[in-house]
């Protein structure tokens, strides 16, 4: 057994993607491992084994997420140097679906538990012919699968019978399914010669996982209908990929009220930043704060990350906050999903109207962060 490992671990790890390693390439170089003498004995169980462990660590060996999601990498001429901050965040799925004369394959996902990328391969003579399309849906959505969304509600609704929970189960779905806030962009990789969708939407859970079903048909590309239809029911994985930070760190960004910053929250696509207001706010008779400032008009506008100030990295924000009768107030301001990925571990401040948050100035803890 310990023959086998050495002649294992001998082997080349750099490998190609599979679908560019031949039988013959694998076959050569565990015959070329394998100790004289040995080779007509071990070398089918060697090779099968050597086969087999290809295929399984396909995603992690060979960047098959920069290759999936190369437009998320930190430098697009070079995606696979982000290959372990992607994979971080990845599930890979590889379910296939043919209607149509069309083949779509469901390949992977990367989930930070808001944000869901995913990435399809499409093949078939009938595909567009479009090197760059957004796609509207008419007849398709995502949701959180039955059986998940079943189990659920039979938790929220334990006294329901089987035939009423299924009847208000029909309908919850028939409801949730949506497409809103769904972005899905078409094209062809010059890397890889093949046409490739790409679809981004939120995604909470309170679990490690989430069992979601995807349903595409009538999906408008430039003009040209795919009819489809495709369904994949399938799940994605929550790792840890998060930084998160705590403390009471009391910051005057301009426009605003002094916060007191609470916590911090990083993945590789989004930041978040907590806080609670360090004076009462004066309210007005129907209860309104008066302030020198709005704290609707807080935004993060830059991170430093490994020393070098950064802006640009998302188009989208948002705010929220609120006040309590007495003058209290809080919330919290994010930025997110990224336009690239950004090591959460390399990010060391945060600048919230034009004021900058030392993260050194936290407590990172270690219980919630990853690493």
């Amino acid at each position: 057994m310990n023959e086998w490992y050495e002649w294992a671990n001998a082997l080349e790890t750099d490998s190609p993607p599979l679908d560019e390693v031949s039988r013959v390439r694998i076959e050569q170089k565990v015959r070329a491992a394998l100790p004289r003498g040995r080779k007509r004995r071990w070398a089918a169980a060697v090779i099968a084994a050597a086969l087999v462990l290809s295929a399984c660590g396909y995603a992690a060996v060979t960047g098959q997420f920069s290759q999936w999601f190369w437009n998320k990498a930190a430098d697009s001429q070079t995606p696979e140097a982000s290959e372990d901050l992607l994979a971080s965040m990845g599930t890979v799925i590889g379910q296939s679906q043919t209607a149509d004369g069309v083949t779509v394959v469901l390949n992977g996902a990367i989930w930070d538990g808001k944000d869901l990328m995913l990435s399809l391969s499409l093949e078939g003579e009938a595909l567009p012919s479009s090197y760059w399309s957004s796609v509207k849906f008419e007849d398709s959505w995502l949701t959180p699968s039955r059986a998940q969304t079943k189990a659920a509600l039979q938790t929220s609704f334990p006294y329901m019978s089987e035939e009423e929970l299924d009847t208000y189960l029909d309908q919850y779905l028939e409801t949730s399914r949506y497409f809103g806030g769904v972005s899905a962009a078409y094209f062809y990789n010059r890397q890889t010669s093949a046409y490739e969708m790409q679809i981004e939407s939120s995604i909470y859970t309170s679990g490690d996982s989430q069992e979601l079903t995807l349903h595409l048909e009538n999906l408008d590309i430039s003009g040209d209908i795919l009819q489809g239809p495709f369904e994949f029911t399938f799940t994605v994985d929550l790792h840890a990929v998060k930084q998160v930070y705590f403390g009471a760190v009391d910051l005057e960004p301009a426009e605003s009220d002094p916060i007191r910053v609470t916590k911090v929250s990083l993945t590789p696509l989004r930041v978040s930043v907590s806080y609670t207001g360090c004076e009462r706010l004066e309210l007005d008779a129907n209860g309104s704060p008066i302030g020198k400032g709005d704290p609707s008009a807080l935004s993060i506008e830059a991170l430093r990350v490994n020393g070098e100030e950064v802006t640009g990295f998302s188009s989208e924000r948002s705010s929220r906050w609120e006040n309590g009768p007495d003058g209290s107030w809080g919330g919290a301001v994010s930025r997110g999903p990224f336009h690239r990925v950004i090591d959460p571990a390399a990010v060391e401040a945060i600048q919230i109207n034009g004021t900058w948050l030392e993260l050194d100035q936290m407590d990172l803890d270690q219980a919630e962060s990853a690493g």
